[in-house]
């Protein structure tokens, strides 16, 4: 009885442009093109759920204005790392779910004859996206002026047993087939032109609105492992995904030189000598 590959898996990132608009600026994280070919063997009366898993390890989202930044931050009692995926009960812990395109779909396998084999391809895709507005609060002297993304995920190719049931609260009886390590750390910064008012929303000229890249970062880092789930992997799969979890907060945004933080600290901590 096994469960194994049949091909040399991949799973492909690359960067997105900002996608300038008038009434907004979608920051799109990346294009994930993942391929994997599954073969169960001998596996009479089981049932298998197989596809791909993905965790977030880490959310740095900013968008940072003249005057103010705009983060996600967790929605309290979440905690790192957080599912990625669909919040479909019967899918978990898979990245898709059943309202995807058929090839995208997490592939089911249920043998039932002794020393049967049943090949399957399972792959992921997907092109994520945030909006932000071009002025925070819609106030003039308030424009986007920067954006940091650095996120870290480990992604998998999965092979689940759901022959005791296919809920979230039912067994995780997993098998990790192929794990990589994801880094995406991306930083712009945005010379935003002010356009017309519209329906009371300051936009930007899209035309000459521009970005520039401030980070070096060419391509994602995408790291073959062997690290596994975390031990907490069954509650991390029962919990919220991360769609669910994260919320906009809001601070002002100071401005110092390096030499006005110096006195600011050694005030803090006993005064300038």
């Amino acid at each position: 009885m096994a469960i194994e590959l049949t091909s040399v898996p991949t799973l492909n990132l690359t960067y997105k442009d900002p996608d300038i608009r008038a009434a907004d600026v979608g920051i799109m994280s990346a294009t994930w093109a993942g391929d994997a070919r599954v073969k169960v063997t001998g596996e009479k009366d089981k049932k298998f759920r197989i596809g791909f898993v993905q965790l977030l390890e880490k959310n740095v989202m900013q968008a940072i204005y003249a005057k103010n930044t705009r983060s996600e931050v967790l929605i309290a009692p979440a905690t790192m790392p957080i599912l990625d995926a669909d919040d479909t009960d019967h899918y978990r812990p898979f990245y898709d779910n059943h309202t995807s395109a058929a090839k995208y779909k997490p592939q089911y396998v249920h043998q039932t004859v002794d020393g049967h084999s049943s090949n399957r391809r399972v792959q992921m895709w997907d092109e994520p996206e945030s909006e932000y507005e071009w002025y925070f609060n819609n106030e003039a002297d308030n424009p986007l002026e920067e954006f940091v993304m650095n996120l870290v995920f480990s992604t998998y190719v999965v092979a689940r047993d759901i022959t005791a049931g296919k809920g979230r609260y039912d067994p995780y009886n997993l098998q990790i087939l192929k794990q990589w390590a994801v880094v995406l750390d991306r930083r712009y910064g945005f010379n935003t032109v002010a356009g017309p008012i519209v329906g009371g929303v300051r936009h930007c000229d899209p035309l000459r609105t521009n970005f520039t890249l401030k980070s070096h970062s060419v391509a994602p880092s995408v790291t073959p492992t062997k690290r596994g789930f975390p031990l907490n992997a069954d509650a991390i799969f029962q919990g919220d995904v991360a769609n669910n979890v994260f919320a906009d907060h809001d601070t002002a945004r100071n401005k110092f030189s390096a030499g006005e933080n110096v006195k600011a600290l050694a005030a803090k901590f006993g005064g300038v000598r």
